[in-house]
């Protein structure tokens, strides 16, 4: 399935990014993009923000 990504820029402490980048070393992710999308998706899906999403779209 394709989504349609869009470009964020945040700040991080030095140790996340050297932690970013030891996960890539590590061929655990691709990029460190592609861990921070991981990282997110996991955080929305442990909140529930996917579902409160779709409520909110339902109610408009």
């Amino acid at each position: 399935m394709f989504h349609l990504m869009r470009s964020v820029s945040f700040r991080v402490p030095e140790e996340y990014l050297k932690g970013l980048e030891a996960l890539v070393e590590l061929r655990v992710f691709r990029s460190r993009s592609e861990a921070i999308r991981a990282a997110v998706r996991e955080l929305l899906q442990r909140e529930g923000a996917f579902e409160k999403e779709a409520l909110l779209v339902a109610d408009s």
